[in-house]
């Protein structure tokens, strides 16, 4: 949502097919070290992409192109109205819905935060068993690893963004 990407969970054919053309990507590496490669999309092509999405879900065109840098606005108190009702504006989307608002909330499926080590870090786990206070998790982003266990207190919840 803060970098203003818009999911589409079933495209329009038209889409699907300007998809297509899109400059392929590379992934290079191997073990624990991989870099990815995302190369720049053709303006134009990008524009019919937004136009055969059709329209955004408050009504506003999806055509509308953002202010890119450089460019000179030819409206600035529109820009300022957009900013101001992009503000409030909450994704709503299957990635981030059902997230526990508490710890008694948690059950099977939901996803949470667990502390890997000092020098690791906070990672997403997927909770798959629930007794009591004890979660059986495992990592979001890497299923092969082994499942492991950590009590309730010990996750951090993922902000499910307002009431």
């Amino acid at each position: 949502m803060d970098l203003k990407c818009r999911v589409l969970i079933n495209p329009p054919e038209a889409v699907s097919a300007l998809g297509m053309k899109l400059p392929m990507g590379r992934v290079y590496g191997g073990g624990k070290v991989v870099r990815l490669f995302v190369p720049n999309i053709r303006r134009e092509l990008y524009d019919k992409i937004l136009e055969a999405a059709g329209p955004l879900a408050d009504g506003e065109p999806a055509a509308e192109r953002a202010d890119v840098p450089g460019q000179a606005s030819e409206n600035p108190q529109a820009k300022s109205e957009t900013d101001a009702a992009t503000d409030d504006v909450r994704c709503i989307s299957p990635v981030t819905s059902g997230l526990p608002r508490s710890w008694e909330e948690i059950t099977v499926g939901h996803m949470v935060l667990a502390h890997e080590s000092p020098d690791d870090g906070w990672w997403e786990a997927v909770v798959i068993q629930r007794d009591q206070e004890i979660l059986t998790l495992r990592y979001r982003d890497a299923p092969k690893l082994p499942k492991f266990i950590r009590h309730i207190n010990t996750v951090a919840l993922v902000n499910p963004g307002p009431g």
